[in-house]
């Protein structure tokens, strides 16, 4: 174990033994039950000081001598509570920084008027803790260059190297510009379809997204129109919308028409470190999606931003590193129906929304960009919010939606 002493929290490394085991803690089973979660990056967690003294092990100033329950409360400790010293001990009480000792216990003399000890051990820790591997920064995807590939320009050795670079680079990023690739739209399909499956919609297999559509149904919608379409995901409105969208260029509009796109991801979390509060109010209020179209309907309540539960692949709330918490953003202004939330909320959650929303309005989370004639874009439409100007004269685009291959 080793330990990084920060101004209001202690980072904790946590010794290799820890690393990639069967971690059986879980807050939500009962005593008589057992669920276990493999661990697989765990490295660090930070813990705040007051919750380290708050949970303070001692008999007989914190825990009952006989009972051993606890006999603090955490109203009676400072939430500004500082350490005086802090050391890790080995069993037998000596200093060790050994980082693969088994019995390495945290000690830590506070800063008070009774330089009040505690000791906790690194098991305890390593199967309370809540923060995994928490983001020293959160990146800012602003640069076009970094999602750029131009298709001539580049020299693959086949189709499966220039597919697998775009997935790569949509997991890296969570989107892809591709600039000359062409306009053969079945010959990109087919390309995908090695990892991908298309996903019709109540539009169809392939949308054209044009003015004077003729090959769609359901096309009484913003999208088909020249107006302007700000930040938002597609197919919010029903339960499990596609992964992936697609977005190719036949022709540019003459004016306008272009497009921006936001990594919501992370400004999501960049909103978690600026005021929790109201990422709490998005991960957990449930807003209504109603798509209404004069043929087409369908609901869904969900929070604006879904984190993995315990069902989902990262297990256990206090299992998940900061990185992957975030499972889905649903954003959509013009399918929200009117929000039904408590009285004594519906303020709060209008200010947490708008400020979220104003944070994705900032250029500095968005990259713009026009796609011209054989331009293709790609990104995850569960991360990633994407937009559009208002244009004028002919335009054509060609939307494909896909879901990964399992």
């Amino acid at each position: 174990m080793k330990i990084d002493q920060q101004l209001d929290y202690l980072r904790v490394y946590f010794s290799d033994h820890f690393i990639n085991i069967t971690d059986s803690s879980n807050n939500n089973t009962s005593s008589t039950s057992t669920s276990t979660t493999t661990i697989d990056k765990v490295i660090y967690s930070d813990f705040h000081y007051f919750w380290l003294r708050h949970n303070c092990q001692c008999i007989p100033h914190c825990k009952h001598p006989l009972t051993k329950e606890r006999i603090i409360d955490s109203s009676e400790i400072s939430l500004s509570i500082q350490p005086k010293e802090i050391t890790i001990l080995s069993k037998n009480g000596n200093d060790d920084n050994s980082y693969n000792n088994n019995e390495n216990i945290l000690k830590i003399i506070w800063n008070t008027n009774d330089n009040h000890i505690t000791e906790l051990s690194e098991r305890f820790l390593f199967e309370n803790k809540y923060s995994i591997n928490r983001l020293n920064e959160i990146k800012v995807l602003n640069d076009l260059s970094l999602v750029e590939i131009d298709y001539q320009q580049q020299q693959y050795k086949g189709d499966n190297e220039f597919i697998l670079e775009c997935l790569q680079r949509v997991k890296r990023d969570g989107c892809v510009i591709v600039r000359n690739y062409g306009t053969e739209t079945e010959q990109l399909i087919n390309q995908f379809e090695q990892y991908l499956e298309i996903i019709p919609t109540h539009f169809g297999r392939i949308e054209d997204l044009k003015t004077n559509n003729t090959t769609n149904k359901n096309t009484d919608q913003l999208g088909y129109t020249n107006s302007a379409v700000d930040l938002h995901t597609d197919q919010p409105f029903i339960e499990n919308p596609p992964q992936l969208q697609l977005l190719q260029c036949l022709q540019p509009s003459q004016e306008g028409g272009d497009n921006y796109i936001v990594n919501a991801k992370q400004v999501a979390l960049y909103l978690k470190r600026i005021n929790p509060l109201a990422f709490h109010l998005l991960t957990s209020v449930k807003v209504k999606f109603h798509r209404k179209q004069l043929q087409f309907e369908s609901i869904q309540y969900r929070p604006i931003i879904e984190l993995y539960d315990d069902n989902d692949k990262y297990g256990n709330d206090n299992n998940k590193e900061e990185e992957n918490e975030i499972k889905q953003l649903r954003f959509s202004y013009f399918t929200y129906a009117p929000h039904q939330i408590d009285f004594y909320l519906m303020k709060e959650y209008y200010n947490a929304y708008n400020l979220f929303t104003n944070l994705c309005r900032d250029k500095q989370f968005q990259i713009y960009f026009k796609i011209n004639r054989g331009d293709f874009v790609l990104y995850d439409n569960y991360l990633m919010f994407h937009a559009r100007t208002a244009f004028s004269g002919e335009r054509w685009l060609r939307g494909i939606y896909f879901n990964y291959k399992k």
